[in-house]
């Protein structure tokens, strides 16, 4: 026999760890929404210079954390589709090879 044999247990298993990635990179996100709203403590131009910048970085954080968060949903819903499928796939294979009582 060729071919890969998933246990679903463990395709469960990688879904939840990917699914538990995006629920850490949307909070990340919410972290680079408190660096994009630093404000300087006061009126000089070191405070505003060093507050431009924080909120800069911030703004590179977030389109880097929504990259990674297109990248990691995108995953988790092609292993959801692919994951239900090769498990009623397995089940319907299961099925076909039972004893005839």
């Amino acid at each position: 026999m060729s071919g890969y044999v998933f246990d679903p247990d463990e395709v469960r298993a990688v879904h939840a760890q990917w699914t538990q990635l995006l629920t850490e990179v949307i909070k990340d996100s919410e972290e680079a929404l408190k660096i994009i709203n630093i404000r300087a403590p006061g009126i000089e131009p070191a405070s505003e210079t060093m507050a431009i910048s924080g909120q800069d970085s911030g703004k590179e954080f977030e389109r880097h954390n929504e990259s990674v968060r297109d990248y990691v949903q995108s995953f988790v819903d092609n292993l959801s589709s692919a994951g239900s499928g090769y498990l009623q796939e397995e089940e319907i294979a299961g099925h076909r090879f039972l004893p005839r009582s």
